[in-house]
């Protein structure tokens, strides 16, 4: 049966490290003209001066490009994304383990906010392992 994500919390598939260990952060880093939560990458505001969906979408994206790069498998996380569009695989990410957890729980937060995705529903298949594919974390081929 299909089961909720919250938006806090992530898991890390097969890898020991905790997610609090990143000596430095990659996360993206707001700007000071940026609303709060924005990392400033999006592509504008509405007419309000509010962040839109698309806004939100875009900062994560720009987040999940920042945070994907790798040169070993050790590299790589899962993190939880069900309500993200475009999984990688069921119902998670795949990102660097130097990734900042709390600038992803608030873009990704905000992304599941403005676009109206509170609750999803996962596949019931267990993600792959992570791997560092063609220098980007992904899951594994095997």
């Amino acid at each position: 049966s299909p089961t909720s994500s919250p938006t806090s919390g992530d898991s890390q598939t097969g890898s020991s490290s905790t997610t609090g260990d990143s000596a430095s952060s990659t996360g993206a880093s707001s700007d000071a003209t940026a609303p709060t939560g924005s990392t400033g990458h999006g592509t504008g505001t509405s007419d309000t001066g509010a962040l839109t969906c698309d806004d939100a979408r875009d900062e994560v994206s720009f987040f999940l490009n920042k945070n994907s790069p790798c040169t070993d498998d050790a590299d790589c996380v899962t993190v939880d994304a069900a309500c993200w569009e475009q999984p990688q695989d069921c119902c998670v990410i795949y990102l660097n383990k130097t990734y900042d957890p709390p600038t992803w729980l608030d873009v990704y937060g905000q992304y599941q906010a403005l676009c109206g995705l509170e609750q999803c529903g996962c596949c019931a298949k267990v993600p792959n392992e992570p791997a560092c594919v063609d220098g980007f974390c992904g899951p594994s081929q095997g």
